[in-house]
């Protein structure tokens, strides 16, 4: 309820995501030169916690988009100019709100009151307008409290986990998964 409230003010809808079946596809030969795929289910906190671990903060997020975008690249493997000219309006939306957002002090209460450790794993890409403002709400929520660790990880690189968390059986972002 904490984080639907703060994003109230982004009119932001946040769908309940679906869950499917998570498989690891490692390649496997066999004799005769014929090569196929073998299906493995991975355990979903196995997943998350692999994921976790490739998780960066949010200042290393900001970095890395401001990275690429000097080189002329985005995350993702789209590098279109369209996707070029979408990020750059990104960095300017999220640079606003780094700098005039202020959390609602009644969130801000409930987030200090939370009563166990949290970890926030968002999946997004630079391109992502949806992201540009609702990841920079995230980063100040997780900043509100000790209680919240917030990492990063980008979707094009996290498909399994992206897979676990469809909405309406598509890869929307921003996705913000707590654990």
């Amino acid at each position: 309820m904490i984080i639907l409230k703060a994003l109230k003010t982004l009119r932001f809808r946040p769908s309940l995501p679906s869950l499917n079946t998570n498989f690891t596809f490692r390649p496997h030969c066999f004799p005769r030169k014929w090569c196929g795929f073998l299906f493995i289910r991975m355990d979903k906190q196995q997943l998350l916690k692999q994921s976790w671990q490739k998780g960066i903060s949010y200042s290393e997020y900001r970095d890395l988009i401001d990275r690429l975008r000097s080189n002329n690249k985005t995350t993702g493997e789209n590098d279109s100019e369209d996707f070029l000219r979408y990020t750059d309006l990104n960095i300017g939306r999220m640079s606003k709100w780094d700098k005039h957002f202020k959390l609602d002090e009644e969130v801000e209460s409930q987030l200090k009151k939370l009563d166990r450790s949290e970890y926030w794993l968002v999946l997004t890409e630079g391109w992502c307008g949806d992201a540009a403002h609702a990841v920079p709400v995230f980063a100040k929520m997780a900043d509100a409290t000790e209680d919240v660790e917030l990492r990063i990880i980008l979707r094009d690189e996290n498909l399994e986990l992206m897979d676990e968390y469809l909405t309406n059986g598509g890869r929307s972002i921003p996705k913000l998964i707590r654990f």
